[in-house]
């Protein structure tokens, strides 16, 4: 029998990946909650790169509502933090690739999404969820 050499398989980004498993009484990862920023740090209609357990998150303020997601853009790697933000959607400044802040899914293909997460807010501080 010939051995037959798979093909190489990269490892998945390492916001998708941890460290260590968390599990809950029912057999589910349950989410940390991390404070990334107070909520006077982002303005209505504002973004900001903020980090999350060594992860660069996209904080957003939608009219008082925040919403996050991974910051790299899924084209060249762009900071969609430092996009311009019209209501919900992000416009990555390096070549215009736009994403709805409150899921992820790209605009022109919502098939192809950038890692969305839940954000709370607790008093003055807002706080992002990971998985």
């Amino acid at each position: 029998m010939r051995r037959v050499e798979a093909p190489e398989v990269p490892l998945a980004p390492s916001f998708l990946r941890t460290a260590s498993v968390r599990i809950s009484l029912k057999g589910r990862a349950m989410p940390r909650k991390i404070k990334v920023a107070q909520v006077s740090d982002v303005a209505p209609g504002e973004g900001k790169i903020v980090q999350a357990d060594g992860e660069q998150i996209a904080l957003f303020n939608v009219g008082g509502r925040f919403y996050a997601i991974h910051n790299t853009c899924l084209h060249r790697g762009g900071p969609l933090g430092e996009g311009e933000l019209d209501e919900t959607t992000v416009t990555c400044p390096w070549h215009g690739w736009q994403y709805d802040v409150a899921t992820g899914a790209n605009v022109r293909n919502p098939a192809v999404k950038v890692a969305s997460f839940n954000v709370k807010v607790e008093g003055a501080d807002v706080l992002v969820e990971l998985p």
